[in-house]
């Protein structure tokens, strides 16, 4: 059977993964993260998406953290998110 993840974005954000709230999303980049993917409804590579979350950091680390955000996403969502080595879609 099938999950059902629902956003609501209007206001503070909630998001539900078959009527359970997800409140113990990583942090806030994570949160940010799921969205956007579901939002564009698109596939990135792990370059844009670690350089759109900390582009303030250097490339290696910033890799290295979207790689520490997408494990810990994958785990909440299962398979809904599609992530290989070199791109990441929901």
């Amino acid at each position: 059977m099938a999950e059902t993840l629902r956003l609501s974005l209007l206001g503070q954000a909630a998001i539900h993964l078959d009527e359970v709230p997800l409140t113990q999303l990583a942090s806030r980049k994570a949160e940010a993260l799921l969205i956007y993917l579901v939002c564009t409804g698109q596939t990135y590579t792990r370059e844009v998406l670690a350089t759109m979350l900390w582009d303030d950091r250097p490339h290696g680390q910033a890799l290295s953290n979207l790689r520490v955000l997408l494990t810990k996403l994958r785990r909440q969502l299962g398979q809904a998110l599609i992530i290989n080595r070199q791109t990441v879609a929901f």
